[in-house]
């Protein structure tokens, strides 16, 4: 059965997870064991509702069986073979206060301002197809900095990318403000009770992570630039991550950090970010930001232009918190969506250092393009050191100060530094308990997350058109029959209605027209919302608005 409105199956989205909202957070259990297989199947299942330019009403949520994130972490209840049962953290949404509480508010503004500057992604993409002419037809314009695995070079696998390699100082200063913010939401998602941060921070000793940007960053690897233009398709911009799709090559026990920094017109609605596996939305307005397990379907809808029949105080648009200021771009700024993904790619958090290029990660000046500090370079030279010595070290036991002073760099005003005393000690005394082989809560974890992912791909399927790329899915849509919403519905994460005296553009622009301030402009009109009649102003009213 169809509806003639939308032409889509017009059934329910069947359901994965049962959700419940508990006072520490918001828990997600198992409906019933699934496959691995019917669990791809129904993360591509996406109720078209999730299309709309426009804040979600409750009852729409509720039909497509999604829940709203919001300044609360969400968790996975799993039950592991023999019947125990754990708690895995699984994602966070980061609105711009808590951007702001966390202390990143300004570091987000500067790599907008930095993503936004006229030549920034014209030279990404010049750099990037002078690396692989095939580049803009593949990957659109995406762009991965840092470090790179390419299959099938040996122990000559793991290199410096494209972008990397020219050492350019703009792209190594994004990616040490990328890495301070990503690491920085992470390590504020969970309470401690069930954060498994003491075990990734472990890990990333023992494994020798080549974490990339700042030395305080123990939680990603990679970071990948999204850029799109205002009304451009996201599948046509970002080519297959456009799509319904998981990232299978991360290290399932860690953590995504998605920064939104989008650049839109008030009339647009930045679009919403969807783990389709879990049913979760959040609003990826500008300077908010999203934690979550990559190898999770995902993907984002609903950004555009809003139809004209949402009036401009209604709480179906976003408006800005009162206690939020967006920092001016420069007028050349282009409006357009940036998303930066900052992830722990598998091959690099649980390292190899054998198959690293050596003309890459010898030399410092060229490994500083991935590290980007001494400090960092220098301390994963101390762990990865170790990692690859350890029946050597268990043989033959060395003081942590005689590791601090091998590793010893001098600054550039000719000081000697060290590597710190605390990463020198847990590393020998992992190497000579042998923590590496042996570490029972790293293999639950890893057992745990297993259970619940989306595996590695999606494959092919039989009876279907072949796919050129396994990474994404193929979105089913489905019509869920919700109507239109009405004045009073209620609408999570907005204004009320009749609500607008909490937006700061309204207050602004209202004090800016009854001061009669010569800098009242089209958008301070427009973010009132009305009309000037014979020096008065007038309300818009429309059907769903106020």
């Amino acid at each position: 059965m169809t509806t003639s409105s939308s032409q889509v199956a017009y059934r329910a989205p069947e359901p994965i997870f049962n959700h419940e909202e508990r006072e520490d957070g918001v828990y997600h259990s198992e409906i019933f064991p699934l496959s691995l297989k019917e669990r791809r199947r129904r993360s591509q299942i996406v109720p078209t509702v999730l299309k709309q330019r426009r804040h979600l009403t409750a009852a729409e949520l509720a039909a497509a069986d999604y829940v709203l994130m919001r300044d609360k972490p969400h968790y996975m209840e799993v039950k592991l073979r023999g019947g125990k049962e754990i708690v895995l953290p699984f994602a966070r949404y980061f609105d711009p206060i808590r951007m702001q509480d966390i202390g990143v508010f300004d570091k987000l503004a500067e790599i907008q301002r930095l993503a936004f500057s006229t030549d920034f992604q014209p030279k990404l993409a010049r750099i990037s197809k002078a690396h692989n002419g095939s580049h803009e037809a593949l990957k659109g314009t995406t762009y991965d900095l840092g470090a790179t695995v390419q299959p099938g070079h040996g122990n000559d696998g793991i290199q410096l990318g494209g972008l990397a390699k020219t050492n350019d100082p703009e792209i190594k200063h994004l990616s040490t403000l990328v890495s301070q913010v990503g690491s920085s939401m992470i390590k504020n998602a969970f309470p401690s009770t069930h954060s498994t941060a003491e075990t990734r921070e472990r890990r990333w000793i023992v494994d020798a992570s080549l974490t990339i940007g700042h030395e305080d960053n123990h939680e990603v690897t990679s970071i990948q630039v999204n850029f799109s233009m205002l009304n451009q398709e996201l599948v046509d911009a970002i080519k297959e991550v456009g799509k319904v799709h998981n990232d299978g090559k991360d290290d399932r026990p860690r953590f995504t950090a998605l920064l939104f920094l989008p650049y839109f017109p008030k009339n647009h609605f930045p679009g919403r970010f969807l783990i389709t596996t879990a049913r979760l939305a959040c609003t990826a307005c500008p300077f908010s930001g999203m934690v979550f397990s990559g190898t999770h379907a995902h993907f984002a809808t609903g950004m555009g232009a809003y139809d004209k029949t949402i009036s401009l105080d209604s709480p179906l648009r976003y408006h800005r918190p009162a206690a939020i200021q967006y920092p001016k771009l420069p007028p050349e700024a282009k409006y357009g969506r940036v998303a930066i993904v900052a992830y722990p790619k598998r091959f690099l958090m649980r390292l190899n250092p054998r198959a690293m290029r050596a003309e890459d990660f010898e030399d410092d000046v060229a490994a500083l393009a991935h590290f980007c500090s001494m400090r960092n370079l220098q301390e994963f030279r101390l762990r990865a050191f170790v990692k690859t010595n350890t029946s050597t070290l268990q043989a033959s036991p060395i003081t942590p100060e005689a590791l601090m002073q091998k590793f010893s760099w001098v600054n550039e005003q000719g000081e000697t530094e060290y590597p710190r005393r605390e990463l020198a000690t847990a590393a020998l005394h992992y190497a000579l308990n042998n923590v590496g082989e042996n570490d029972p809560e790293w293999k639950e974890l890893n057992n745990a997350v297993e259970k619940i992912s989306c595996g590695s791909s999606f494959p092919n399927e039989a009876g279907k058109p072949k796919k050129k790329s396994t990474k994404c899915g193929e979105e089913e849509w489905v019509d869920v029959g919700m109507p239109a919403p009405k004045y009073g519905d209620e609408v999570p994460g907005s204004i009320e209605w009749a609500g607008l005296e909490r937006s700061t553009a309204f207050l602004g622009a209202r004090l800016k027209r009854k001061m009669g301030d010569v800098d009242f402009d089209a958008e301070d009109q427009e973010a009132i919302g009305g009309v000037v009649v014979e020096g008065k102003h007038q309300m818009k009213v429309s059907r769903l608005g106020v």
